[in-house]
């Protein structure tokens, strides 16, 4: 993976903030799979 827009992907997390109805809250690293069920979506933010 490429650095785009000043992140650094050695520091870069995908968070998914715990929201009613939302799967729980968890941490991602870039270059991490994100486990997501058939029908179900997800919210997630690159910091």
């Amino acid at each position: 993976m490429r650095e785009a827009r000043g992140l650094k992907l050695g520091s870069a997390t995908l968070k998914a903030p715990s929201v009613a109805g939302f799967p729980p809250a968890a941490e991602f690293k870039p270059d991490e799979a994100i486990p997501v069920a058939p029908g179900n979506s997800g919210l997630l933010l690159l910091t």
